[in-house]
C-alpha cells in the first residue's frame, strides 16, 4: 500500500544526566535553583533535541555547555549551548530563549542579573 499511516518510531532515547554546574554570582537564585527547574520543566525539550540527533547517529554521546544569564525580570538570556553536534546545539540554544526561572535578588533584595553554567552529558541508551 502506499503508506499514509503513521508508525510509531522507537528510535533511541538517550539519556541527560547533569556532570557539573555554576553560578558565578552572589544572588537569591542558586544553580541548584536553576537546575531543579531545568529538570522539572525543560528537560523533555531537551531530550527532544538529542533525540532527533540519535535517529542520525544512535551512538553519539558527549557533553554540552549551557551558558546563561537570568536577568532581573528572570527571563534566560544570552544563551549559549556547546560541545556536542552543532545542530543539537542550535535546537537546545533555541529551548533556552523560552526558560523562566525565579527572580535572582542580590543581598539588599534588589532584582539583579546571574550567570549559570551547566554542563550535560548525553549517554545513548
Amino acid at each position: 500500500s502506499a503508506g499514509g499511516g503513521k508508525v510509531a518510531e522507537k528510535g533511541p532515547q538517550g539519556r541527560i544526566n547533569v556532570s557539573s554546574k555554576q553560578g558565578g554570582d552572589e544572588s537569591t537564585l542558586t544553580p541548584d535553583v536553576v537546575l531543579s527547574k531545568i529538570m522539572s520543566a525543560y528537560m523533555l525539550g531537551l531530550k527532544r533535541c538529542y533525540k532527533t540527533y540519535l535517529n542520525k547517529d544512535a551512538s553519539a554521546r558527549g557533553a554540552v555547555k549551557l551558558s546563561f544569564t537570568v536577568n532581573e525580570t528572570g527571563r534566560a538570556i544570552g544563551g549559549d549551548a556547546a560541545g556536542f553536534a552543532g545542530e543539537v546545539d542550535t535546537c537546545i540554544e533555541a529551548q533556552m530563549s523560552t526558560w523562566r526561572f525565579p527572580i535572582p535578588r542580590d543581598k539588599d533584595k534588589e532584582a539583579t542579573d546571574a550567570n549559570f553554567a551547566i554542563t550535560l552529558a548525553l549517554v545513548p541508551d
